[in-house]
């Protein structure tokens, strides 16, 4: 029994994961494409990169070749490149996007997704019998041993439920508490707070270790053979990098919330259920909002700024550059 409940949480956890990565990556992929196909944005690309143009040009480069990378969340950018002569300002320009929608589609279904659904396998059951492993150290509330038996006929209900497991001991305190035998233990804030700081560091710390090896592994395995001592040192900055990262955005205080309200057998379906929640809710945000960004009058005075601020730099001179830009 013990296992079907955490065969249960792990598969309901897993599909939600899997949800969520999926509605994440087509929503970012759409933001990037509105990014490269809306004239509005693109005229403050060429804005931005006629201010570095002239910009360089008083630097005795009558020409530059100016590259403006976008970087978005799923992986995917766009590249524009801009050549512009110093005598005039006039920007000629080539917008390419570096992953074609299909590409991307492509790479994410066949390596990305796979790659997620194998960092998945690994970590879920482990997140599990970490929560259970919580519970049992750092309890919220008493436990059913803790209860004294209320009658010498609640021996057999007790026994009625099966071996020890934290889903028929929930079931047990619940069943006593509904025929009202006991009285349910107030929550041990102290406790609670133990078992956060442990989730958020110790929990935190194990699982971006677990998905920074694998990701590392995947993408550059030959280097772990070729240069040890490199990739031991640059592992150990993503793990510090993505562990810092998981203090961002919703999942502290989801874990915060489990701790108090959802049983432990049950707590990594909701963490799971609440960054599902959490990545539609602002995708579906920052879809509806590019729009209407783009036909503020914030974005039309900073292009013309940005334009005006250009003319001015108006330059001349001899040689060729280049300007890199990363947004």
């Amino acid at each position: 029994m013990a296992k079907s409940h955490m065969l249960s949480a792990v598969i309901q956890a897993l599909a939600l994961s899997v949800l969520e990565r999926i509605i994440s990556h087509h929503l970012w992929t759409h933001a990037g494409e509105y990014f490269n196909e809306s004239t509005r944005f693109q005229d403050l690309f060429n804005a931005a990169a006629a201010v570095g143009n002239n910009t360089a040009a008083k630097q005795n480069h009558p020409e530059y070749s100016v590259n403006i990378t976008t970087s978005f969340i799923n992986g995917s950018s766009t590249s524009n490149n801009y050549t512009v002569p110093a005598s005039n300002l006039t920007t000629t320009g080539t917008n390419s996007t570096s992953v074609t929608d299909a590409a991307a589609a492509t790479s994410f279904y066949k390596h990305d997704l796979p790659h997620h659904l194998l960092f998945l396998l690994i970590i879920m059951p482990l997140s599990y019998y970490w929560q259970i492993w919580l519970e049992r150290t750092v309890p919220g509330r008493l436990k059913v041993q803790d209860f004294p038996p209320p009658s010498s006929s609640a021996a057999p209900e007790k026994a009625s439920f099966g071996d020890d497991d934290d889903g028929k001991e929930e079931a047990i305190v619940q069943k006593w508490i509904a025929q009202g035998k006991v009285k349910r233990a107030s929550l041990s804030w102290w406790n609670t707070f133990v078992k956060w700081v442990l989730e958020l560091s110790v929990g935190g710390l194990w699982q971006v270790t677990i998905g920074a090896v694998l990701s590392f592994i995947r993408q550059d395995w030959k280097l772990v053979v070729l240069k040890k001592n490199v990739v031991e040192g640059w592992i150990k900055w993503e793990i510090l990098i993505r562990w810092l990262w998981s203090f961002v955005g919703i999942r502290p205080l989801a874990s915060l919330v489990s701790f108090i309200v959802i049983p432990a057998h049950q707590r990594i379906v909701f963490l799971e259920g609440a960054e599902l929640v959490t990545t539609t809710f602002f995708g579906l945000f920052v879809k509806a909002l590019l729009p209407w960004l783009e036909g503020t009058e914030f974005v039309q005075v900073m292009i013309a700024n940005m334009t005006d601020a250009a003319n001015k730099q108006q330059g001349g001179g001899s040689g060729l550059g280049t300007i890199n830009m990363e947004l």
